[in-house]
């Protein structure tokens, strides 16, 4: 049975992991998601090199200290959304800004902090209105709404909301295998999530985790996934 996590699919559509942030780190995989203990979703962007080959190249920060296959920096040297798990006071915590690099985070934060995982991806700026949401998008993180983010279309879509439940820092992970991207902020905003980033969409959204009653649920598409958001102490 799954353990402090919970697992929903709404009505519309929405794939929901709830759990404590204290419970995620990424997991570079290069790979689709295979491993029946890899619960989570897909991770960062990357570059598709290929449907049969694993991305060689990420397009995102993706960090857990002490791996050394990680990526700590965006390739296009973008910056954008980012959202790091850290611990403070021996409570752990969820930060949000927007970084091109590991450096560049540390830079802002500061270094006397614990940093556990850091993903980034894009912002989805929850307290902002739309319009000014989609300028961000444009012209502070250099994605094409168009092409890359095909922001009007109905496609997978995944994305990391963040609240505090209680006084426990909570990690909302996301897939939706058909929705907008507006839809995709919409439900963080609905949920009163403090902030959200999105993650890589299309073909790479995919997600696998036990549901209430211990059946494996899982959605994947065809292409590869770099890597992953994957809950941990599960048992």
């Amino acid at each position: 049975m799954p353990a402090n996590y919970s697992y929903t699919k709404t009505s519309d559509g929405f794939h929901v992991i709830i759990t404590p942030a204290s419970n995620i780190q990424n997991k570079n995989i290069r790979s689709r998601i295979t491993q029946q203990t890899d619960y989570g979703i897909n991770g960062g962007f990357f570059n598709p090199i290929s449907t049969t080959k694993a991305p060689t190249e990420c397009l995102s920060i993706a960090v857990t200290p002490n791996n050394t296959h990680d990526t700590k920096a965006n390739a296009k040297g973008n910056s954008r959304g980012t959202a790091f798990v850290y611990t403070e006071s021996n409570k752990t915590k969820i930060g949000i800004t927007r970084a091109s690099s590991v450096t560049d985070l540390k830079k802002q934060m500061g270094t006397l902090i614990t940093y556990k995982s850091i993903i980034s991806g894009g912002s989805l700026s929850l307290k902002k209105e739309e319009e000014a949401w989609l300028e961000d998008l444009k012209d502070i993180e250099k994605f094409d709404l168009n092409g890359t983010l095909r922001y009007t279309d109905s496609t997978g879509r995944t994305g990391l909301g963040f609240k505090v439940v209680n006084n426990v820092w909570q990690v909302y992970l996301v897939v939706h295998e058909n929705a907008t991207l507006k839809q995709l902020r919409n439900y963080f905003i609905k949920q009163d999530c403090f902030e959200a980033i999105l993650l890589d969409g299309g073909g790479s959204s995919g997600i696998q985790v036990k549901n209430s009653a211990g059946t494996m649920v899982k959605y994947e598409q065809t292409r590869y996934i770099y890597n992953m958001v994957k809950l941990i102490n599960i048992t």
